[in-house]
């Protein structure tokens, strides 16, 4: 899956989560327009636009979240089902840089430390 994917995946969940699913919401918080927003998701690719390194960090911040949060997998936001973390895991770990691994294997590791202790 490329960035720009997992970004506007991402970007959906934030407004699922924190902004109650409307965009206008997001695009009020963002004192921007809720056609700048709407234009992430379109489904004319001719009309569609990619979220920017800048965008990312301001939503990051936003939501209070940390530098490069946007450009990671958040399945819990995206609406997986938990029996179908597995097979969306496959499939994200096929297209990930070994720098994008490494954070999973960190952050997989501290999880199961966490579990362990309980």
């Amino acid at each position: 899956m490329e960035n720009k994917e997992i970004r506007r995946l991402n970007l959906r969940g934030v407004i699922d989560h924190y902004f109650d699913g409307v965009d206008r919401r997001l695009a009020l918080a963002l004192d921007k327009q809720p056609s700048e927003i709407s234009r992430l998701f379109t489904k004319n690719e001719e009309s569609k636009r990619n979220i920017s390194d800048v965008f990312s960090r301001k939503i990051e911040k936003l939501v209070d979240k940390q530098l490069g949060w946007m450009d990671t997998p958040h399945l819990e936001l995206w609406g997986v089902g938990q029996g179908d973390y597995i097979d969306a895991m496959d499939d994200l770990v096929d297209n990930m840089t070994p720098e994008q691994i490494s954070r999973l294997m960190d952050k997989l590791t501290t999880k199961l430390v966490e579990l362990s202790k309980k």
